[in-house]
């Protein structure tokens, strides 16, 4: 029993790697270019010459500022590393959504890739929605209703 474990954290081990880090690197980037952005406000000029440290401006002033699009971004990353699932299935052989929609493709199953298709489609925007719907949680300066 612990060697088919074993076998099956190995065999999990690869291509979970390639789809976490694909959008990890792509997070951490943009997080990089917003905060470069953020950084040259005067808002954070006036914090420091209050007398704040710097933990206390980069925790209150620059992330307040990139946590709003990136957790926005965060949805759009999140259909990409589900639809980029269907590359990393078919490349390692592992059997899954992605892996049956290629195989519909390729024999032409019309109805199976169009159903495949669609239930990707509602995954994502549902994952889209959820996370709309939370920003006000997060930021009170978003609201919704007027």
């Amino acid at each position: 029993m612990n060697h088919r474990v074993n076998r099956v954290m190995c065999e999990l081990t690869i291509p979970v790697a390639a789809t976490a880090l694909v959008g990890a690197c792509n997070w951490l980037i943009t997080t990089r270019v917003l905060v470069v952005n953020v950084l040259g406000e005067d808002c954070l000029t006036f914090a420091a010459a209050k007398g704040l440290p710097t933990r206390s401006i980069l925790l209150r002033y620059v992330m307040r500022n990139t946590w709003l699009p990136q957790i926005t971004a965060l949805g759009i990353t999140l259909g990409a590393v589900i639809n980029g699932n269907v590359l990393v299935e078919r490349l390692f052989r592992y059997p899954g959504i992605g892996n049956l929609l290629v195989d519909a493709i390729l024999t032409k199953d019309v109805n199976t890739a169009q159903g495949i298709v669609l239930l990707l489609i509602f995954l994502v925007l549902t994952l889209n929605l959820i996370i709309d719907l939370c920003l006000p949680l997060i930021d009170p300066r978003v609201k919704y209703i007027r």
